[in-house]
C-alpha cells in the first residue's frame, strides 16, 4: 500500500524547504528597513510667499479699521472688514498665497459689483443699495483711479522697461500691470488697449 503524505506533513515539509533555501540570505531586520527608509525620505519644502510690506500694513489697517467699527457699532463696515479678513486668512494658507493682498480687495469689490446689477436687474434697489454700501468701504482701501492719459503713460514706460517689441511679450507686460497696484485697478478694457497700443508702435519701429 502507498504510503501519501498528510496536507500537514506536506506543508511541514515545504517550510522546511523554504527555511533551507533562505537561511544563507541575509535579511535585514524590520527596525533597520524602517530607519534606511526614514534616512532617503527627502522632506516637504515650504513656497509659502511672503506677503509685501504693503500686504502686512494693508492688515494691520483692516485690523484697526475692524476695532473702531466694533467698537461705533458699524455693522456694514464690521461685517466687510471680518470677511475680507477671513478671504487673506484663507488664502494665506493656499498653495499659492497671495504676495499682494490687493488682489483680494479687488476680487470682494468686483463680486459685489456683480451682485449689485444682478440685483438691479431683478429690481431689487434695498440690495443693490447694500451692495454699494459694502463697495464704498472696499474702497477706501483701493488705489487711487488714475486718468486714461497716465493709464497709457504708465503702460508704455513698462513697454520701454521690459524691450516689448511684439506680441509675444503681451502676457510679459501685463503681469508687470498686474503688480503695479494703481495700474492693477484700471479696468481691463483701458489696460490691454493701452498695450495694444505700445505693441503695435514697437512693432513698427522694427
Amino acid at each position: 500500500m502507498q504510503f501519501i503524505p498528510s496536507m500537514t506533513m506536506r506543508r511541514v515539509a515545504a517550510a522546511r524547504l523554504a527555511m533551507t533555501v533562505l537561511a544563507p540570505l541575509r535579511v535585514q531586520p524590520l527596525a533597520a528597513t524602517a530607519i534606511a527608509t526614514a534616512r532617503t525620505v527627502v522632506p516637504l519644502r515650504s513656497y509659502t510667499a511672503a506677503p509685501s510690506g504693503a500686504s502686512e500694513a494693508l492688515v494691520t489697517q483692516l485690523k484697526t479699521d475692524l476695532k473702531t467699527a466694533m467698537r461705533s457699532k458699524d455693522s456694514v463696515t464690521s461685517t466687510v472688514l471680518r470677511g475680507l479678513l477671513s478671504d487673506i486668512t484663507y488664502a494665506t494658507k493656499s498653495a499659492n498665497p497671495p504676495k499682494e493682498y490687493l488682489s483680494l480687495v479687488l476680487a470682494a469689490h468686483k463680486q459685489r459689483e456683480d451682485a449689485a446689477a444682478q440685483f438691479a436687474a431683478a429690481g431689487r434697489q434695498d440690495l443693490v443699495d447694500k451692495e454699494k454700501l459694502e463697495m464704498a468701504v472696499l474702497e477706501k482701501y483701493l488705489p487711487r483711479q488714475l486718468p486714461v492719459e497716465e493709464v497709457v503713460s504708465r503702460v508704455e514706460a513698462l513697454c520701454a522697461e521690459l524691450g516689448v517689441a511684439s506680441k509675444r511679450d503681451f502676457a510679459k507686460l501685463m503681469a508687470a500691470v498686474r503688480n503695479d497696484p494703481e495700474l492693477a485697478v484700471v479696468p481691463p478694457k483701458i489696460v490691454v488697449e493701452a498695450a495694444d497700443k505700445c505693441i503695435a508702435k514697437a512693432a513698427g519701429k522694427q
